[in-house]
């Protein structure tokens, strides 16, 4: 990944100039990391 923001707040402005762009995925609830 190429990240171009240090902090949270960096990174919602860099999503939200960038309509679409920018995505994440996640294991969600349930799943082996979240059931420790």
């Amino acid at each position: 990944m190429d990240a171009r923001s240090n902090t949270l707040k960096e990174l919602m402005a860099l999503a939200r100039s960038q309509p679409g762009k920018i995505s994440f995925g996640t294991a969600g609830v349930g799943s082996a990391p979240h059931m420790t």
